[in-house]
């Protein structure tokens, strides 16, 4: 059995979304990397991103979470906003 980037980067504890819905589910793991904390279970409010985090990162964790499914970002958005993100701190 291979381990491809899409079985790395969604475990049990977080299902990877479906593939025709958007992926907020992406903007809870960013943000939880970015804050190092873990939301509340049954907490309906918009997590709020710390001020010392990137705007980029912000910006994009607010789009995965937007309250319209149809304004979130596909999966392809969100990896190239992290891969620009990427490249732009490789510099």
């Amino acid at each position: 059995m291979t381990r491809d980037a899409h079985s790395v980067l969604f475990s049990a504890a977080y299902p990877a979304p479906k593939p025709v819905q958007p992926c907020a589910r992406a903007g809870v793991i960013i943000w939880e990397l970015a804050t190092g904390q873990v939301p509340e279970r049954g907490r309906l409010r918009q997590p709020v991103t710390p001020d010392e985090c990137p705007v980029a990162i912000a910006e994009l964790i607010e789009a995965c979470l937007a309250y319209d499914p149809a304004a979130r970002p596909d999966a392809r958005q969100v990896y190239d906003a992290l891969m620009a993100r990427r490249a732009a701190a490789a510099c």
